[in-house]
């Protein structure tokens, strides 16, 4: 474990010997940013001893002290063969201490609390199922929802994700909500089993990938050379065409100057799509970046909270890129929006981030029927907007 700088102890120090009220607020403020600096790179064992420090036992010191603890236990089981609860508890107790200080408090850092919740009981349930251990995975999800984890929208969203996927599908994640919303339908509810939810942020994590192996994922690569994968620089100085051969299609590798690096896994996605476009569906999550797509951006149709790939559609350029009937489908008459909408009666909102990526696939939506000047079939779609979220602000125009 890194000791902590000598220069830090003694800011620290001055800092709970600091006697004048007129001070107390910006020398709070200082440590906690260093804190942030510290949990920013990842020196979990710096930004608890920082925390150790502080006097003031508010919200936002046991939000910090929550995202260390997490941090801990992220890069624990990393180094370590077995699972060990021990830091996810903590960070558990710590993230519910602070919404009992003050609910209301929404963005300190990354996430509202009741997300970062979500987060710490869904990754120790993850690290169960790399073991195979679906009784604890369960637990976790059970015992986080009485923690406060996993509320109504927030599954809402995990069906939702799910029912937009054809049977036997891959459901690419982007390992936050997402996730863990899919993951605990699947395992506490025993829905959708037949989907396969990859978390993409997990590739690179060899117990993860062992685990997807295990279950009779293809990554069209022996286990050794799957394992010898490693970062690299990105070798192309220009856009590369890369022909997947065994999908039937071309795509585009960024060149250096937009990708530095190629990662573990970007490598694992081309091969993984490789191997399974020909005989599964292959879905995108609403949440994941136009940096998680990869090079797969250009080839993915919009059918809902999820993008399929779909890299031999015929059609126009909107037709290839939104499939009209799966959205009429999934946005009108399968999803379940009774999360959301019991939050408009509610004083304490959580699903803020939830509905970004519902209002952005609406919006999608109605900008698609738009382009064709097709009124009627937009009309449905602009009212499941104002009916869900109550106004439709701003000018409907979306990148689709």
């Amino acid at each position: 474990m890194r000791k902590m700088p000598l220069g830090v102890v003694l800011f620290c120090a001055l800092y709970i010997g600091c006697n004048s009220s007129r001070h107390a607020d910006n020398d709070l403020g200082t440590i906690f940013d260093e804190i942030r600096v510290s949990i920013t790179h990842q020196e979990w064992d710096i930004a608890l001893e920082m925390l150790k420090f502080t006097q003031l036992r508010h919200a936002e010191y046991y939000y910090l002290l929550s995202h260390t603890y997490a941090g801990m236990a992220l890069e624990q089981d990393r180094d370590s063969a077995g699972v060990n609860p021990e830091f996810y508890l903590k960070a558990s107790e710590a993230m519910e201490k602070a919404i009992s200080l003050d609910s209301s408090f929404s963005k300190i850092m990354d996430l509202n609390p009741y997300d970062k919740l979500g987060l710490i009981w869904g990754s120790l349930a993850l690290s169960y199922l790399f073991e195979n251990k679906y009784d604890k995975a369960q637990w976790c999800f059970e015992e986080g929802k009485q923690r406060g984890a996993f509320y109504e929208a927030y599954l809402d969203y995990g069906y939702n994700l799910l029912s937009s996927c054809q049977k036997n599908g891959i459901l690419l994640t982007s390992g936050g909500i997402d996730t863990y919303a899919a993951l605990y339908w699947q395992i506490v509810s025993n829905y959708r089993r037949d989907v396969t939810v990859i978390c993409l942020q997990n590739l690179d994590n060899k117990k993860f990938v062992q685990h997807l192996s295990s279950r009779g994922v293809d990554f069209g690569l022996c286990d050794d050379f799957r394992a010898s994968i490693s970062n690299q620089k990105n070798p192309f100085t220009q856009p590369y065409l890369h022909q997947l051969k065994n999908a039937g299609f071309m795509i585009t590798i960024p060149d250096r100057s937009q990708k530095e690096l190629l990662f573990v896994q970007d490598v694992l996605l081309v091969n993984l799509v490789n191997a399974n476009y020909r005989s599964r569906p292959i879905y995108f999550s609403s949440a994941v970046s136009k940096q998680g797509l990869y090079a797969f951006n250009n080839v993915l149709t919009l059918e809902g909270l999820v993008k399929r790939l779909t890299a031999d559609v015929a059609g126009d350029a909107v037709e290839k890129r939104v499939c009209f009937e799966s959205l009429e489908v999934n946005l009108l008459k399968t999803y379940n929006y009774d999360g959301l909408l019991n939050e408009h009666t509610s004083e304490n909102k959580k699903s803020s981030e939830l509905q970004n990526h519902y209002v952005s696939v609406l919006l999608s939506a109605i900008n698609a029927f738009l382009f064709k000047e097709d009124y009627e079939n937009a009309a449905p779609f602009i009212s499941k907007l104002e009916n869900v979220f109550h106004s439709v602000e701003g000018t409907i125009k979306v990148d689709f």
